[in-house]
């Protein structure tokens, strides 16, 4: 595992977060090949960081994580995933950063919070400046609040899954411009409310699901 980190530490540019990175992941961590890096201008970049088990090449979690500022550093990082990482809800909850996800606006386009029952808080208003984002999924998690109206911003996105969590209050009508849609998932939370009136104007969904809130009307599950 040594080796393996000295390697990391002589090539990458961002090899300040390599060594903070183990700080992060603080325990009985498994160190695997789950970073991918790409050669730019004679460079090596962290592109993709996935940890928990997701993948077999994933990055191990770990005992007592926490977010450290430093994976805002990674200004080329395209793909970020946690998978079954924060699992303690009464001993060691966590929330999601509320700041600095503005700085991987220009490069992050896909971040995925999957199976954390210990991840609680509400989304980070700053989501809406991750503007190359084409995937966000935060599903089964227990994240709570409102869904904040500028993920309409993201005109990018292809797949936008928010299930298994509490979000409460309406659906926002902004998500109306999100044209490239193709996967459109909020099931199982507490939402209320009327169905809104725009969502008939996202003409190239291929699975819309509504199915287990509070909204007034149809219950809407759709798979084509």
């Amino acid at each position: 595992m040594t080796k393996r980190i000295m390697i990391m530490e002589t090539i990458l540019e961002d090899a300040s977060f390599i060594s903070s990175m183990f700080v992060w992941m603080i325990g009985n961590y498994d160190f695997s090949w789950g970073v991918s890096c790409d050669l730019l201008d004679g460079l090596w970049y962290v592109t993709t960081l996935n940890i928990g088990p997701i993948h077999d090449n994933s990055l191990g979690c770990g005992k007592n994580l926490e977010f450290r500022p430093q994976v805002f550093e990674l200004k080329h990082l395209k793909t970020l995933s946690f998978f079954k990482c924060f699992v303690s809800p009464k001993r060691q909850p966590i929330a999601i950063p509320s700041n600095s996800w503005d700085k991987l606006g220009g490069s992050l386009e896909s971040l995925e919070f999957r199976s954390n029952p210990g991840l609680i808080g509400k989304i980070p208003i700053n989501f809406g400046a991750l503007v190359k984002l084409k995937s966000l999924v935060l599903l089964e998690n227990v994240l709570t609040g409102n869904i904040p109206t500028n993920i309409g911003n993201l005109i990018n996105l292809k797949r936008l899954v928010l299930a298994g969590n509490q979000f409460v209050g309406w659906i926002p009508d902004s998500f109306v411009g999100l044209n490239e849609l193709l996967i459109y998932d909020l099931s199982r939370n507490t939402l209320s409310g009327p169905l809104p009136l725009t969502l008939g104007g996202l003409t190239s969904l291929l699975k819309l699901d509504l199915s287990n809130n509070q909204l007034e009307g149809i219950q809407v599950r759709l798979v084509t």
